[in-house]
């Protein structure tokens, strides 16, 4: 019969050849039963958005598909569209929530080197802890969900070891700007700690955590923090 090639209408109108094409859904392409995901990244970060959403309220069990489609208002199907397994809708919230997250560190990030005291540094950090328990409270929560599964899925640990390490150079580059000299050590120690205290602040009252009442948790996040700077070489 031939190699039954045809041009199908791609999802931003322009004609996409494709190998084989049996029938071309909508936002679609399949080739030989498998659709090629749209690229429309506006609605793919948007139903990333509600998978997060969805994540930080329900937990891993009460994220589906069919979930996002609501919390995204989306007609039943269109996740799946642009996430056509569990795994890939895991690994595409994994994504986005260190794209964000890159985003934030960036913009805290001094211009040059030494542009920022260490003042600024402590200041500047402590407000990402406390933008991750309030502002990006779902974000923390999902991106909490997402290292949990990826204790126990192959599919999932991958992602989530790359999306670690691209906040890494970002994180670097913000200490650099304080005039610090951080090996990759440091790095590591200051992700870790970071982490560490946003999980303790969320989980943990201060009553649960020993503290008088003339401590504050944000107290202990700051001086946590500023210890963690201190072991950092540089000024």
């Amino acid at each position: 019969m031939g190699d039954r090639r045809r041009w199908c209408a791609g999802p931003t109108g322009a004609a996409v050849r494709s190998a084989r094409v049996v029938r071309c859904p909508a936002d679609g392409i399949e080739v030989i039963g498998e659709v090629v995901a749209p690229v429309n990244t506006e609605r793919r970060s948007a139903l990333a958005d509600a998978a997060i959403m969805v994540l930080a309220e329900r937990g891993l069990k009460g994220l589906t598909h069919r979930a996002v489609d609501a919390a995204a208002g989306e007609p039943v199907g269109t996740t799946s569209r642009y996430f056509r397994t569990r795994e890939a809708l895991l690994r595409g919230v994994a994504t986005h929530c260190a794209n964000q997250l890159v985003g934030q560190l960036d913009a805290a990030t001094g211009v040059t080197v030494g542009a920022l005291s260490m003042d600024d540094l402590l200041d500047r950090l402590v407000q990402l802890i406390d933008r991750a328990m309030t502002v990006n409270r779902a974000r923390t929560l999902a991106m909490m969900e997402l290292f949990l599964e990826g204790t126990r899925s192959d599919d999932v640990r991958p992602t989530l070891a790359e999306a670690t390490g691209a906040v890494f150079p970002v994180l670097r580059t913000l200490l650099e700007s304080a005039g610090l000299r951080p090996t990759d050590r440091d790095v590591a120690s200051l992700y870790s700690t970071v982490n560490g205290v946003v999980l303790t602040q969320l989980t943990l009252s201060a009553d649960a955590l020993g503290l008088g009442p003339d401590v504050s948790k944000d107290q202990v996040v700051r001086a946590t923090i500023r210890a963690q700077l201190a072991a950092v070489p540089g000024r």
